[in-house]
C-alpha cells in the first residue's frame, strides 16, 4: 500500500496550526485561549468608513467571502492579506490589529 506522506504532513501541519489557536494559556489572571489575544478590527474599520464587503473586496482584491470570514472572526488573515487590507483601506497594519502586545 502506497502512503502519501507529503499529504499527511501538510494535513497534520494544518490541523496543528488550526488547533494551536485554541490551546489554553495559563496566566496569573486565569486560563484563556490564544484565539482571544489578537482581534482583527476589520469590521470596526468598515463601519467607521461606511464601507460594504463588496467595496472592500474591490479596493483590496480579496474575495468577499474571505473579507466576511475575517470580519466575523472565523479566520485570521495572513500577513500578505493584512497588507492588502491596509493598503486598500488606507490604514496602517497596526490599525487592523487589536492585541495586548502592540
Amino acid at each position: 500500500m502506497y502512503l502519501n506522506t507529503t499529504l499527511l504532513y501538510i494535513n497534520a501541519e494544518a490541523v496543528i496550526s488550526y488547533y494551536y489557536h485554541y490551546l489554553p494559556v495559563v496566566s496569573r489572571s486565569g486560563i484563556y485561549y490564544n484565539k482571544t489575544t489578537m482581534k482583527i478590527l476589520l469590521d470596526k474599520i468598515m463601519l467607521k468608513k461606511n464601507l460594504s464587503v463588496r467595496q472592500v473586496s474591490i479596493a483590496t482584491g480579496i474575495s468577499k467571502s474571505t473579507i466576511n470570514r475575517i470580519a466575523n472572526g472565523e479566520i485570521s488573515p495572513t500577513a500578505d492579506t493584512l497588507e492588502l487590507l491596509a493598503k486598500g483601506l488606507k490604514v496602517r497594519i497596526s490599525d487592523l490589529i487589536d492585541s495586548p502586545y502592540q
